[in-house]
């Protein structure tokens, strides 16, 4: 096997043992994420549009109290998370399965080079 091939395998090992690891973020992080999404949503019904905070804040827009438009805006950002979490690991899923793939290649291409006769 070429020396450019067994690189390629390694690479291709080493990203694999990567994808495995870094599967699952918002499982792993789900404290971190609804801690983001609480500071979020406690403090977006505040935040003003326009230049130097000149418009309206999303609480004078909506015209809710202001407990009800942070539970609608957590309720929007956990939305948001749990989509992004089963995009993830879709895409998650096809990259391993990509992965596998080419290192079955690069090992069947190892065998047949150690058969040959040089």
């Amino acid at each position: 096997m070429g020396f450019f091939r067994e690189k390629e395998l390694e690479v291709v090992q080493r990203k694999i043992a990567v994808n495995l690891q870094e599967r699952h973020y918002f499982i792993r992080n789900k404290w971190k994420v609804l801690m983001v999404g609480l500071f979020v949503s406690l403090i977006s019904p505040f935040y003003r549009t326009g230049y130097n905070g000149s418009g309206n804040s999303g609480l004078e827009l909506s015209g809710l109290p202001y407990y009800q438009l942070v539970i609608y805006i957590f309720t929007g950002y956990c939305s948001v998370a749990i989509i992004a979490h089963f995009i993830f690991a879709w895409q998650d899923k096809r990259a391993y399965k990509r992965l596998k793939k080419r290192e079955q290649e690069l090992l069947r291409w190892k065998e047949v080079s150690n058969d040959l006769p040089y």
